[in-house]
């Protein structure tokens, strides 16, 4: 995943370099090693989700669910309780009962996050704040939204979650985006000194180059 998120690999989804195929990798999705099998399909999901495709992280999201009982209480429950509510929120029907019980579904891992911060804000803040944030943007609340992302990246950023601070300005960008694509242009530029740091340099590179667009085509 870090070869990928780098640039190392042939794709950004993709974990197949120079030196694996993914193929072998994926293997294990056939074997009873339930735990690593989950891990994968996290890190296919982190990838997807990171590379636009909220369709394809929501496949990968419900596959690793399906293991959760393998990782539980693991790192992995929380990374997966984060990344599948944002892939939700990426891909919210348009009918209105459908959107409802999507939403609730999201609330409910939001509830679980937020539980999670108050044992452990470190590690749970930023991404409880993540997903309020593209909650209330999803919602329309875009003032609701903008201060939740910035409770992210400040959250993140104390922590030492690079990651998640990236992630947070970059949803931050594309929900201010058509209102204020100036303030935009700069947290894409945030989101990628973030990435960069990290060593996401495939992400940082395109958070770049939406920081260097014209304005007017944010």
């Amino acid at each position: 995943m870090a070869k990928a998120l780098a640039g190392r690999t042939a794709e950004l989804t993709s974990l197949s370099d120079d030196g694996f195929d993914e193929q072998d990798l994926a293997a294990m999705a056939t074997t009873s090693n339930f735990n690593q099998t989950a891990y994968y399909f996290i890190a296919k999901l982190r990838l997807s989700y990171l590379a636009g495709d909220a369709v394809e992280a929501c496949t990968w999201a419900e596959r690793a669910d399906a293991l959760l009982p393998s990782f539980a209480g693991q790192p992995g429950q929380g990374e997966l309780a984060v990344l599948r509510a944002l892939a939700r929120l990426a891909t919210l029907p348009t009918e209105a009962a459908a959107r409802t019980e999507a939403l609730d579904g999201v609330r409910g891992g939001l509830g679980q996050l937020e539980a999670w911060a108050a044992g452990c804000a470190p590690n749970f803040e930023p991404k409880a704040r993540l997903v309020r944030g593209e909650l209330a943007a999803a919602e329309g609340d875009l003032a609701a939204a903008d201060a939740a992302f910035v409770e992210a990246i400040a959250s993140a950023t104390a922590h030492g979650f690079t990651q998640w601070a990236a992630l947070a300005a970059e949803r931050r960008g594309q929900a201010i985006g058509r209102s204020d694509p100036s303030a935009a242009r700069a947290l894409f530029a945030e989101a990628a000194a973030h990435y960069r740091a990290w060593g996401a340099t495939r992400k940082a590179t395109e958070l770049e180059g939406l920081a260097a667009r014209d304005p007017a085509a944010v």
